[in-house]
């Protein structure tokens, strides 16, 4: 049915209805809010019609906006995407089917509800449900390798801009914090790369999730050109790794390397150990290199102690609260960690390690559903990587695993899912992996193979 205003207009009931609504919102709020609403309305039925390049949006602005706004983009994007598969037949939502996701996500609500800081928990708890989000919106989306090609090289691509101003900054001393250096153990260290996030270990966390990816895109080009434009944007992520002068971020790049080689081709090892061996007269004369590196596992490093005394505070809080937790975030952490300082000069914003500040934050069984969830996805890649025929695939499904592997190393020495952009990426990892289970070329990939 179709109601006409005169002879050649005719307004469909929708719009009616639609007009009625603004009319309604003006007069019960103020004219700048219903704007901003309907400009937010206005971009999610925009992105809907192009909401692939909102995805693409995701990697490219993680690392250059502010956590709100970055946020907010990212609820725009998934609510386009969740718009467009309403109407959009050849879209089909691809639920995820493991139960561990569900437990994990669950044991987290559970968590937040029960938190000391309840508002706070809610929030951290929302942005896992974005992250959700994510790993619907790419295994739904990534469903070709000319998609999940475009998806990786705008990741890519940002981290290249990160690594170019991090080494910048370095080179020009741009100053950071105290608290980054221990000024008696190491004085020649005045400065660290930290880029666009503000901290020298969250970027270094940042780069090793991506690193691997990059590797596996040189490795795979056959094509010099591409080969030599992938190995340069690696060599920028690695040397600006090594700026951050993050030793935690040096183990775990050097463990996800060395699930790459294993798993890919065990010879890339001894083209690694000839490389270590080449750069070892850049590290011998550098005395900032090689005293960070040599300060490892020394306790004489404050950081280092600091981190031991944290760690036993922390243990003996999941002690008292192992079955639930002090509730989700950080903030319900610092709230009760007062009352189990040794040291009660120092209140740390997390506990410095992954696996403690899952367990404390949600109890044993939220750590649990967490390595459930993993290892399940791990396991997985595993088996898909050792029958996996297509080189494309088998070689971004070993830069999945290393990567998801380097940040396990990682999570040993620092906590990652503690700021929103690095649990961003973790999810955007996740989501990677697992739409790399089920991908497939296109008709030219296909009859090209033939």
């Amino acid at each position: 049915m179709k109601l006409v205003w005169s002879g050649e207009q005719r307004i469909q009931p929708p719009g009616i209805l639609a007009g009625v609504a603004i009319g309604l919102l003006f007069l019960w709020f103020p004219p700048l809010e219903v704007a901003k609403l309907l400009l937010v309305l206005g971009a999610v039925v925009v992105l809907a019609g192009h909401y692939f390049l909102g995805l693409l949006l995701l990697p490219l602005a993680l690392p250059f906006l502010p956590n709100l706004a970055y946020t907010m983009l990212l609820a725009l994007v998934l609510g386009s995407f969740l718009l467009r598969s309403l109407w959009d037949r050849k879209l089909p939502l691809r639920v995820p089917a493991n139960p561990f996701l569900y437990l994990f996500l669950a044991l987290f609500f559970f968590s937040a509800v029960s938190s000391i800081t309840l508002g706070y928990s809610l929030l951290e708890f929302l942005l896992h449900c974005l992250g959700g989000g994510i790993v619907l919106a790419l295994t739904s989306s990534l469903t070709r390798r000319r998609r999940l090609k475009l998806f990786l090289m705008a990741m890519v691509l940002a981290a290249v801009l990160v690594s170019l101003y991090g080494i910048y900054g370095y080179y020009i001393g741009m100053p950071g914090e105290s608290g980054w250096v221990d000024a008696e153990m190491h004085p020649e260290l005045t400065t660290r790369a930290y880029s666009t996030f503000g901290n020298p270990n969250v970027l270094a966390e940042y780069l090793v999730f991506v690193l691997p990816f990059s590797i596996g895109l040189a490795w795979y080009h056959r094509d010099w050109g591409q080969r030599l434009l992938y190995g340069g944007a690696t060599a920028l992520q690695v040397l600006c790794l090594i700026l951050t002068m993050s030793r935690s971020g040096w183990l775990a790049f050097a463990a996800g390397v060395a699930v790459f080689a294993i798993l890919l081709d065990r010879r890339l090892l001894l083209v690694g150990l000839g490389l270590g061996l080449l750069s070892l007269p850049v590290l011998l004369k550098s005395d900032v290199l090689l005293q960070r590196l040599l300060s490892i596992f020394s306790l004489k490093d404050s950081s280092n102690a600091h981190r031991l005394m944290v760690w036993q505070e922390t243990l003996v809080m999941i002690r008292s609260f192992w079955a639930t937790g002090v509730g989700l975030g950080h903030r319900a952490f610092r709230f009760l960690y007062p009352y189990f300082a040794f040291d009660r000069s120092k209140f740390p914003y997390h506990s410095h390690n992954t696996y403690l500040q899952v367990a404390v934050e949600t109890g044993l069984f939220g750590l649990a559903a967490l390595l459930l969830y993993l290892g399940s996805i791990l396991k997985g890649a595993v088996r898909r990587i050792l029958g996996e025929g297509h080189p494309f695939d088998r070689t971004m499904l070993v830069a999945a695993v290393s990567s998801l592997a380097g940040i396990l190393v990682f999570g040993l020495f620092e906590s990652v899912l503690y700021l929103p952009k690095i649990i961003i990426m973790f999810w955007i990892i996740v989501g990677i992996t697992l739409a790399l289970f089920e991908i497939r070329g296109s008709r030219f990939e296909i009859r090209k193979e033939q």
